[in-house]
């Protein structure tokens, strides 16, 4: 029961960080808006798709090494990104600065990646994804660093609760294991 508690107060973070119009009653649908809205749609699906993702690895478990995984990242990452140069037809070339930020980008994700594969090799697909929700308090402090951008109260309040929310889960899912350790050890 108390996961279902967590699971809908780790939404409501979610809420309070998206900050919808008709729940928070901005007068005004700007296209600044319907991006932020878009951009919480994509989140979710990521999300979606992240959990495939990890419920794969794990399924796989340690019979592949982890480089294999990552080696059909790139080669998947490859073919997806010239099918879409392809299809929008509209691609010119990035200027010098803006390629050392895209072989930046690629760097990150490739850690991302392996250390995620690791991860879902070593533990179970659950908390390793909870863990994951820490990346809210990484980005908004690495978007004020970088970019100047101040988060809202009210975007803090959500990370807040998302982040304590997955904290409770992960600490609520370790009791339950640690107590099933000892009823096995018990019989």
């Amino acid at each position: 029961m108390t996961d279902v508690i967590f699971s809908i107060l780790c939404l409501a973070g979610l809420v309070f960080i998206a900050q919808p119009s008709f729940i928070f009653g901005f007068s005004q649908y700007s296209s600044q808006e319907a991006n932020r809205v878009l951009g919480v749609r994509l989140a979710c699906f990521s999300a979606l798709f992240m959990a495939l993702m990890a419920v794969t690895v794990r399924k796989m478990g340690m019979r592949v090494h982890f480089s294999i995984s990552v080696f059909y990242f790139a080669c998947v990452g490859i073919f997806e990104s010239l099918i879409t140069m392809l299809v929008k037809s509209s691609y010119t070339l990035p200027c010098h600065h803006d390629l050392f930020i895209m072989g930046l980008i690629g760097l990150a994700s490739l850690i991302y990646v392996t250390l995620m594969t690791l991860a879902l090799q070593k533990g179970a697909a659950g908390p390793v994804c909870i863990a994951q929700t820490f990346q809210v308090i990484f980005a908004f402090f690495l978007e004020y660093i970088f970019l100047g951008a101040v988060p809202s109260l009210y975007s803090v309040l959500g990370a807040a609760t998302v982040v304590t929310s997955s904290m409770c889960l992960i600490i609520m899912y370790r009791r339950r294991m640690m107590q099933s350790m000892r009823k096995g050890s018990q019989e």
